[in-house]
C-alpha cells in the first residue's frame, strides 16, 4: 500500500466535497419544492392524504431512533477527550462511557421535552458530534497511517 501525505490530502478533500454536494442538495431541495414556508420536519409541508406519506410518518421515528446512536457516538467521543485532556485516569472507563452516554440522554430528552422542533435535538448532537468528524478522526486516520 503506497500512503503519502498527498493521498490523505486528496481523499480528505473530495470526502468533505461529497459530503458538502450530498448535504447542499438536502438543504437546498425541500426549499425549491415548498418555497420559504419549508418546517425543519419537510414531512409535515408534505400533503397527508397520499399512503406513502403515511409510510414515511411511521418510518420516521424508527429513522431517529437508529440516527440517534449515530449521532452519539462522535458526540460522545468529542466530549470524552476533552473530558480525559484534563482528568487523564477517566481515559477508556466505564465510568466515563456510561456517564456521559446518560448526560447526552438527559441533555436531549430535555431539549426535546422543552422545544417542539426536533430539529433543536439533532442540531445539539450535531454541533457536538461534528467537532470529532471533522478534527478528531483526519488527525487519527493520519497518525495511524503514518
Amino acid at each position: 500500500v503506497n500512503r503519502s501525505m498527498s493521498k490523505l490530502t486528496i481523499m480528505s478533500i473530495s470526502s468533505v466535497a461529497a459530503a458538502f454536494i450530498f448535504y447542499t442538495l438536502a438543504m437546498v431541495a425541500p426549499y425549491y419544492a415548498f418555497g420559504d414556508s419549508i418546517a425543519s420536519n419537510f414531512y409535515l409541508n408534505l400533503p397527508v392524504s397520499n399512503i406513502a406519506i403515511h409510510i414515511g410518518y411511521i418510518a420516521l421515528p424508527f429513522a431517529v431512533l437508529t440516527a440517534f446512536p449515530l449521532l452519539l457516538f462522535p458526540a460522545r467521543q468529542s466530549i470524552s477527550s476533552v473530558v480525559t485532556y484534563f482528568l487523564p485516569s477517566l481515559q477508556d472507563t466505564l465510568k466515563l462511557h456510561i456517564g456521559t452516554t446518560i448526560a447526552f440522554l438527559i441533555i436531549c430528552t430535555a431539549l426535546a421535552v422543552i422545544f417542539e422542533d426536533l430539529g433543536v435535538t439533532i442540531q445539539f448532537i450535531g454541533i457536538i458530534g461534528t467537532n470529532f468528524l471533522a478534527f478528531v478522526i483526519p488527525c487519527f486516520v493520519y497518525l495511524n497511517i503514518c
